[in-house]
């Protein structure tokens, strides 16, 4: 039998049982030194594409699984989330999209033809400089409103976040569609990637709570819509705030006419 070539005990499988080294049985070459680097650094193997296919084809069964307890087949809920977002800003960096510019292309009906166009364009660069951020600060939001929505199926509040970070994490592949097609063909479209997120948000409560699908469906929705208008209260509470405290930070956004 051969001895661990980090403690020399005795191997009598695949690890040494006294200090956990694998039985190394491969030749380093590339493509075991690749594999290697992304169990031990990036963990990630073939936990993402099991994560990334489940909650495409049945998302519930993902989110029910990892609330059970499996905690091998498909990755961490945060983890995706935060995989699926910075996959999102790393490709926005290789095609070198200028997300703001990307942003307020998507939101162009509501710039004013006229003097508000600069002001726009300062706030859009600003909120796309803490992308990241924003995008965790909202998940609460739409938490709460899953929370309060489907309080009476017996999930608590951590086992609702699986959820929905599962979900807003996987959401994420409609923004990285929407990359390439602004890059490649200048075509961007908010009411179609609200209309994506709202039928994936639906499918998704579809699938993961017990009942009626099509109630569970349109509650799904709700949730969303709940979400944002919670999101939005807290944003005018923020602003109002800050404004009174901090006037100085909306020089140049807010053009105060003349008495």
């Amino acid at each position: 039998m051969p001895n661990c070539i980090n403690c020399s005990h005795e191997i009598t499988g695949n690890y040494c049982s006294n200090c956990a080294q694998p039985l190394v049985k491969k030749r380093l070459t590339w493509s075991v030194f690749l594999e290697e680097f992304n169990q031990r650094f990036l963990g990630v193997d073939s936990k993402f594409s099991n994560t990334v296919v489940g909650l495409t084809l049945n998302p519930g069964k993902v989110v029910k699984s990892y609330i059970e307890g499996n905690r091998v087949k498909y990755l961490g809920p945060v983890g995706y989330m935060f995989i699926m977002l910075t996959i999102f800003l790393l490709l926005a960096s290789i095609l070198n999209v200028d997300l703001s510019e990307l942003s307020q292309d998507m939101n162009s009906s509501m710039v004013s033809p006229e003097g508000d166009a600069g002001n726009v364009q300062g706030f859009h660069k600003k909120v796309m400089e803490y992308y990241r951020v924003l995008t965790f600060i909202m998940v609460p939001f739409f938490l709460l409103g899953t929370y309060l929505v489907f309080r009476k199926k017996g999930y608590n509040f951590v086992e609702t976040g699986v959820f929905v970070f599962f979900v807003q994490g996987h959401l994420m592949f409609f923004n990285i569609i929407q990359l390439f097609a602004f890059k490649f063909f200048h075509w961007t479209s908010s009411v179609l990637m609200m209309a994506l997120s709202v039928i994936y948000v639906a499918f998704a409560a579809s699938t993961f709570y017990d009942g009626n699908k099509v109630a569970n469906a349109v509650k799904g929705i709700l949730t969303y819509i709940i979400g944002f208008i919670f999101f939005f209260i807290a944003i005018i509470i923020g602003v109002f705030i800050i404004m009174a405290l901090f006037p100085s930070i909306f020089e140049g956004y807010i053009n105060v006419p003349p008495a």
